[in-house]
């Protein structure tokens, strides 16, 4: 599959409707709405970025995707100007997830282990796809995880598809990546080190540390301990708005939270596999691969 940007040469206008009054998202660098089809009435989702070399790399890097069915879909690109003197923007039409987020079907339900086996293998799958096309995200997250759902006419079972979507700070892994881009919670030991805000006076000289596309899957060990503990390893108390010294110093350490009652509640296999997410050094941490033949993936270990 040709994975060459392809950049339609004439206005979104002429070919989709944006219903400006229902926005469905939005994301790191534009805001997403729905929009319609002229010709074929087919709903779908817009994303607007202002056109900017950023930009055109998130767009071409979630494009160079369009094969995973665990990543969100571009459908079509269009850079154009909302009126006749209007700066240019870049208009990202892709599949619309009716589910919504992840993170609002984590905050409505604490789900079972069964359920957060199958939500984390379709994430890997994702993940895997990218960092084999050699993409980091940096920044997965509940927020970033969408929902699609059907149901089946035949057994009337719920169906759910989730792909990953928002490439505002993906990157290609060149093994150099030293810039501190991350969404607090979710932030990999590496990656925090080399914000100078939080550190000591005495190691802000210290050069920073490179890192790689192993920061995502620390930020996938976060999102699993979450879904079966219902609280973020290193922020148990509940959330907080701003990185606190406690937390820094618990993520740089790999201090979290080991609730021995809550654990009891999941198999052996499940909390292998979070912690093995988890550890401080990158290199100790498996591969997308990898994690997708763990037993708690492989198994029917789990309680109900």
């Amino acid at each position: 599959m040709d994975t060459t940007l392809m950049i339609q040469e004439n206005n979104i206008a002429d070919e989709y409707t944006i219903h400006w009054s229902k926005p469905v998202g939005s994301g790191i660098n534009g805001d997403v709405y729905l929009c319609t089809n002229n010709l074929s009435g087919i709903q779908y989702a817009v994303k607007i970025l202002p056109f900017c070399i950023e930009a055109l790399d998130e767009v071409t890097l979630q494009w160079s995707c369009r094969e995973s069915c665990n990543i969100v879909k571009i459908i079509d690109v269009y850079i154009n100007g909302l009126g006749d003197d209007d700066e240019e923007c870049i208009f990202i039409v892709m599949e619309l997830m009716n589910g919504g987020e992840l993170f609002d079907h984590l905050q409505q339900k604490q789900i079972s282990e069964e359920e957060a086996k199958q939500f984390v293998k379709q994430i890997l799958k994702a993940i895997e796809f990218i960092h084999e096309g050699n993409i980091v995200h940096r920044d997965l997250k509940p927020e970033n995880i969408l929902m699609d759902v059907s149901t089946s006419e035949e057994e009337k079972a719920e169906s759910i598809t989730l792909k990953l979507a928002d490439f505002g700070y993906a990157e290609m892994d060149d093994n150099g990546l030293t810039n501190p881009l991350y969404t607090l919670y979710y932030v990999a030991p590496e990656v925090l080190s080399n914000d100078t805000r939080f550190r000591k006076e005495s190691d802000k000289a210290c050069p920073p540390m490179t890192y790689d596309k192993k920061c995502d899957i620390w930020s996938l060990g976060v999102i699993t301990y979450i879904m079966l503990m219902g609280y973020p390893p290193f922020s148990p108390d509940g959330p907080n708005i701003e990185m606190t010294s406690t937390m820094y110093q618990s993520i740089l350490s790999g201090d979290y939270y080991y609730g021995e009652m809550d654990w009891k509640k999941y198999s052996g296999d499940a909390h292998d596999f979070v912690f093995s997410l988890l550890h401080v050094n990158p290199e100790d941490r498996p591969c997308a691969k990898e994690l997708l033949l763990h037993p708690w993936l492989q198994s029917n270990s789990v309680r109900y």
